[in-house]
């Protein structure tokens, strides 16, 4: 726990909140086997709008337009994200 608490540094709520939602995002993965084209990109969609719910999608946004006003919070949600899944990545990214 402490060297994940020195690699997180000052962004480690960030990355923990991140984190604790991994389990769920990862989930989209083992659903594309099952689920059709359109239902994968449905749930994939599902998936980002309980991200911007929680905030986790707006933290480098200016706070005049509703965001955290936070680049670096971004980043490492972004990248903590990244060690999830890439199909919510990439659609967070383009988003």
């Amino acid at each position: 726990r402490a060297l994940t608490e020195l690699l997180d540094g000052e962004y480690a709520e960030v990355r923990d909140l991140v984190r604790a939602n991994l389990v769920t995002y990862a989930s989209v993965l083992d659903e594309a086997e099952e689920l059709g084209i359109d239902a994968f990109r449905e749930r994939v969609r599902e998936l980002v709008v309980e991200m911007a719910a929680t905030g986790q999608t707006g933290m480098g946004f200016p706070k005049r337009y509703g965001g955290g006003g936070d680049v670096g919070a971004s980043i490492a949600a972004f990248e903590t994200l990244a060690f999830g899944d890439l199909s919510v990545l990439v659609k967070v990214g383009v988003q």
